[in-house]
């Protein structure tokens, strides 16, 4: 529940609920307080809870986690039966999934930080993350999967969903709207390869159309975080970055994804993808799209700190690449 020891921060969320519902970003819901500027909330964790906090009252947060938890299900279920799992082992390996964090959360994994890190994200209760943002991202894991083997990736309805999910992630974490975002970048281009800018050219409406979805549903957001109180945003931890900070964090970053038993565990990917395409060719259709995930996910701080004037809690950057 978000009222768990577990989730013990997650009525710190509730106010940007009772906000949306209102469509009130201006009110501090403290009568000795007052602004003029607009609270930034992060609509698109929060509008299933709101939506249905407008219809049910207070009950709709605990309402709303048993539909998220049945999406992870549903969710992982389906990604397990497109890879070519059973029905019962599918369940099985969600259910797993799903307990793993509960169980094996303070388990000491013989000093593996990274595990211990990968279980205590893979899901849990706090909302809204990774109780609903987590969603986001293994829906758009099995969208890309899809796509990929049916080969229609440039279909209407899947762009769609794309530049919703995108959208969804941007207005609620952006870490996760980068990953993903650079994810489709590399899948199209390992795809299509040489046909890279032929297809972009052959489909160029639709994409076209994705960008104003997009466009139309991420600028609310961007309005909320223009004229949002900059005192606010200090207290988020989001800092101006000039050049000198740019190659601090890009040295350090590469510093902590070089380390030798992380350099084998690369060698250990690339090899076994190799041998896997040698040997069990049939396969690698199902786990190109987690190799391209997790690869982006070490490519996404850099393009993000050299792209971006800002940056705030870079550590959920790494938390990425252990997820993926």
């Amino acid at each position: 529940s978000s009222f768990s020891k577990e989730a013990f921060d997650s009525y710190t969320y509730f106010h940007y609920v009772k906000s949306l519902s209102d469509l009130d970003f201006i009110s501090l819901y403290n009568r000795m307080l007052s602004t003029n500027y607009l609270i930034s909330s992060p609509y698109g964790s929060i509008i299933i809870h709101t939506l249905l906090f407008k219809i049910i009252g207070s009950s709709s947060f605990i309402v709303s986690e048993y539909i998220f938890v049945a999406l992870f299900f549903i969710i992982f279920f389906l990604i397990f039966r497109t890879i070519g799992l059973s029905k019962n082992l599918s369940l099985l390996v969600s259910v797993i999934l799903f307990v793993s964090p509960i169980i094996l959360k303070d388990f000491n994994y013989f000093g593996i930080t990274e595990l211990k890190t990968f279980f205590g994200l893979i899901y849990g209760l706090r909302f809204p993350r990774p109780l609903v943002v987590n969603i986001y991202f293994y829906f758009f894991i099995y969208i890309l999967l899809q796509s990929h083997l049916n080969k229609n990736f440039f279909s209407i309805k899947n762009l769609s969903i794309f530049s919703i999910l995108l959208a969804l992630t941007a207005s609620s974490f952006f870490f996760f709207f980068i990953n993903m975002f650079l994810t489709l970048f590399i899948y199209l281009l390992v795809e299509y390869k040489n046909k890279f800018f032929h297809k972009l050219k052959e489909n160029i409406l639709k994409i076209i159309y994705s960008i104003i979805l997009f466009s139309i549903l991420i600028t609310p957001f961007v309005i909320l975080m223009m004229n949002s109180n900059p005192d606010y945003m200090q207290r988020m931890g989001v800092y101006e970055l000039d050049f000198d900070n740019k190659i601090f964090l890009i040295n350090h970053y590469l510093s902590k994804i070089l380390r030798l038993k992380l350099i084998f565990f690369y060698i250990f990917l690339i090899l076994s993808f190799f041998l896997i395409k040698k040997f069990n060719n049939e396969n690698l259709k199902y786990i190109k799209i987690f190799y391209i995930l997790f690869f982006s996910s070490l490519l996404s701080p850099i393009m993000f700190i050299l792209c971006s004037g800002k940056t705030a809690f870079l550590m959920h950057f790494n938390n990425m690449v252990v997820l993926s």
